[in-house]
């Protein structure tokens, strides 16, 4: 049974044929049970089924022996050669009594009792001798089983004559027992070790990649920003393949950038100390805002990004930081393996659930490919080293969703394109709109309690998406004597903007419609970055997210939670900026006034006139 359903050992086989061969034995030689049990065999194949069970016994019990000690057989050339001349006397034993030639046989078979019950046991003493575990118990069980044998054996020759006994089998069957326990529990103890030492091999391996992941993350961006010193600085300088070779270390110090952080991710997942913080979270807010901070790579292609169905759509319950995770991955790798067309992402309804998809226009991938897509660090080996990558992200991403409780799967053809999908749960809209009623009651009630505007304060501008994020803004800083106005979208702030003076812009990046990116550079195409300074607020601390933001145009970001005294202190700094750049430009006006001479004017107009007579 062992054998059939567990372990295919020709060992555990041999032992089995053993014992059923000395069950036979048994069965034809004490008081000839078999023929009580099949009356129907004659005594001649009584005797016939005598020879085959004992010399079959004794034939399979050695190739136990030579199976469980291979050492001391393989390696002696003298032992192969007893082996092979005792293979060679049982075959013939057993051609000897297919064929009837009893006398033979009887020669054949006294020679094969002889000799196997005194190999066997010199087997043993020499395992015996090299400490091996269980080799007692099996001593033991091969003397008792040999015992039989040699009983069984003369007395069907009539040499003895006494009734059955099973002292030596039942000796032998436990012992035997007890040699297979041995083994087990050495076996179970070598795999426990095994396991332990692997376990711990894999956990340093794991953390000499965050170390190392840790320690070349500040020497790379090093190198990063002195390659872009030198491009910006040097650029008139530098030849058109100079120029070329530093804007390829700076695209491969941030593709190793990315890779760095990948690695950082996989060991969290590993480690299982990645939590997720549930919240209502807008689809659009952060598909636009992956987007705008992934259209840099599309500079010089023909893609294009566009959405389906993200328009009015419900609010998703998952943790937003992970969710811009998981689409940066999406999207980035889409981003790498397309060439030209379009690269969507669209949502839809599937009961209490939302399906998003990710697809793209791109390569595609083979049916080898797909089966282990999401194993970490594999990536079909054309596409390994012609678009870069480990593939550690789909990795990454496939286990976000499982922590959100979701499944991505992947469809894709060669030549035609990839579509990941995975699915999120809606959020709950009873208990949603509660809150919003709730907390506009609140608002309302605290608009009515808020002082007026005061003129002598700076003005910003607030916009998220989110009220309570406005409102706990707003309340804050009105106390440090800010004028607050705050709006929940980039249409409105952009209106807002063409109407009054203000002196800060304050703006989430994940919005609906219109990101904070993409206000941010609407804003710069109208005002400088001294004369309206913006201050973005972001959920990621991540190199990308603020060098997208810096990229854009802001001024500064600050990370969410947000902590007031980090808040105002920030914003202290900006206006206080713009406050010292306006007063240095009203200086220079008033200089440039005063050198005005009123004497100027009279000579200018004198000669306007004297010219027009002319």
């Amino acid at each position: 049974i062992i054998f059939i359903f567990y372990a295919r050992k020709k060992g555990l086989l041999c032992l089995a044929m053993a014992l059923l061969f000395g069950a036979i034995s048994i069965l034809v030689n004490d008081e000839r049970i078999i023929l009580y049990l099949f009356p129907a065999i004659s005594f001649e194949w009584s005797n016939k089924l005598f020879y085959l069970a004992y010399s079959s016994a004794l034939f399979f019990l050695l190739y136990f022996i030579k199976d469980v000690f291979p050492e001391f057989i393989e390696n002696k050339l003298r032992m192969g050669i007893v082996y092979k001349v005792l293979s060679c006397l049982y075959f013939t034993i057993l051609a000897a009594v297919l064929l009837g030639f009893d006398a033979i046989v009887k020669v054949l078979f006294s020679i094969m009792m002889i000799f196997f019950p005194f190999i066997i046991p010199i087997l043993i003493f020499k395992a015996l001798s090299q400490y091996k575990r269980g080799s007692s118990a099996l001593l033991v069980a091969i003397i008792a089983i040999t015992f039989s044998l040699i009983w069984g054996w003369m007395k069907g020759n009539g040499w003895v004559s006494f009734p059955y006994y099973p002292i030596d089998v039942v000796v032998g069957v436990t012992s035997f027992a007890w040699f297979w326990f041995s083994r087990f529990f050495e076996s179970l103890e070598t795999s426990k070790s095994l396991a332990t030492k692997l376990q711990e091999a894999a956990r340093q391996k794991d953390e000499f990649l965050a170390i190392t992941s840790h320690e070349l993350k500040n020497p790379l961006h090093g190198l990063i920003n002195i390659s872009q010193l030198v491009y910006e600085t040097e650029r008139s300088n530098l030849s058109e393949t100079n120029q070329k070779n530093l804007e390829t270390i700076v695209a491969i110090g941030r593709k190793m950038s990315l890779l760095l952080n990948d690695l950082l991710e996989i060991d969290k997942l590993k480690e299982e100390g990645m939590t997720i913080k549930i919240s209502q979270v807008n689809l659009s807010s952060v598909v636009l805002s992956v987007f705008d901070m992934l259209r840099f790579m599309t500079e010089g292609r023909n893609i294009t990004f566009a959405t389906e169905g993200l328009e009015d759509f419900p609010d998703v319950e998952a943790d937003e930081n992970r969710l811009f995770q998981i689409f940066f991955n999406l999207v980035h790798n889409a981003v790498k393996f397309t060439h030209e067309g379009e690269i969507v992402v669209s949502a839809e309804v599937n009961d209490e659930f939302a399906l998003i998809s990710v697809k793209d226009s791109g390569i595609g991938m083979d049916d080898k490919t797909l089966q282990d897509i999401f194993l970490t660090s594999k990536q079909s080996n054309t596409s390994q080293w012609k678009y870069g990558g480990s593939g550690l992200g789909l990795r990454i991403c496939d286990q976000l969703v499982k922590l959100h409780g979701g499944i991505l799967t992947v469809d894709s053809m060669l030549g035609k394109g990839t579509t990941f999908t995975f699915s999120l749960p809606l959020a709950s809209k009873d208990k949603w709109n509660q809150v919003m009623n709730n907390l506009e009651k609140n608002i309302k009630e605290d608009e009515t309690k808020t002082p007026p505007f005061q003129k002598d304060w700076p003005s910003i501008l607030v916009v998220d998406d989110d009220p309570i994020n406005l409102e706990v803004l707003k309340q804050s800083l009105y106390l440090e004597k800010f004028n607050v106005i705050t709006c929940s979208s980039g249409e409105e702030a952009l209106k807002l903007l063409s109407s009054g003076s203000w002196h800060l812009v304050i703006t989430d990046v994940m919005m609906p419609n219109m990101s904070g990116y993409e206000l941010t550079k609407k804003i710069r195409e109208r005002f400088s970055l001294t004369e309206l300074p913006i201050l973005l607020l972001t959920a990621r601390d991540q190199l990308e997210v603020t060098q997208t933001g810096f990229y854009y145009g802001a001024n500064d970001y600050i990370m969410k939670p947000i902590e007031k005294l980090e808040l105002v202190t920030r914003i202290n700094a900006l206006t206080t900026l713009k406050n010292a750049i306006d007063e240095r430009v009203r200086m220079e006006a008033a200089w440039l006034q005063a050198q005005i001479r009123p004497h100027f004017l009279f000579n200018t107009l004198n000669s306007i006139a004297a010219l027009s007579e002319v």
